[in-house]
């Protein structure tokens, strides 16, 4: 299903910790039919620049190598590196407090250069970020029958300020063992 998924977006966003800890294709391994426009582009926000030069990313076809969107802090030289193995560094000057680019200004910048159906598959941080930023039109959320505990990751930190943000269900599926459930956002104000 996750292929399926990202067969039909334009992009698909990671953020650099799951990009360090992943290293994630981030391709639609589907034979895509013919006239698709083929596979969505990979994009990791990485204010930083700590993308690995030894990143699967980078061997993706020419035609397809990833987007790293970064921050005004980056370093220069880091940055023709990542050019010279065919990365596009995408430099977003509008930051948060913590040096991280501000979502409504990577959905701009990213729109700018043709990405209009954006797949956010994480990790947890830029989940969340993208869920505060209420630009979040849908969402798909699959639930493992496994109990992480304690030590697991949060789907999605919480801390206080954060206005709810409800779901409206389309849909559920069952795929194995995993339930998948497809659904529309709104804030409280919307009911």
């Amino acid at each position: 299903m996750t292929h399926q998924l990202r067969a039909i977006h334009d992009g698909i966003l990671v953020g650099i910790g799951t990009l360090l800890t992943d290293n994630p294709r981030l391709t639609a391994r589907l034979a895509l039919p013919a006239g698709h426009p083929g596979h969505p582009r990979p994009i990791v926000l990485d204010p930083h620049l700590r993308f690995p030069c030894s990143a699967r990313l980078l061997q993706n076809p020419r035609d397809n190598m990833p987007w790293i969107v970064a921050g005004p802090g980056y370093d220069e030289r880091r940055r023709r590196e990542l050019e010279a193995l065919g990365a596009c560094v995408v430099v977003v000057d509008q930051c948060d407090g913590n040096g991280r680019p501000v979502v409504s200004a990577v959905l701009r910048e990213l729109g700018q250069r043709g990405i209009g159906r954006l797949m956010v598959e994480g990790g947890a941080q830029i989940i969340q970020a993208f869920l505060e930023s209420r630009l979040v039109d849908s969402l798909v959320v699959t639930i493992a029958p496994v109990l992480v505990g304690s030590r697991g990751v949060p789907a999605v930190p919480a801390h206080d300020g954060i206005r709810a943000l409800n779901i409206v269900p389309r849909a559920y599926e069952q795929f194995g063992a995993d339930v998948v459930m497809a659904a529309d956002t709104t804030t409280e104000n919307d009911k």
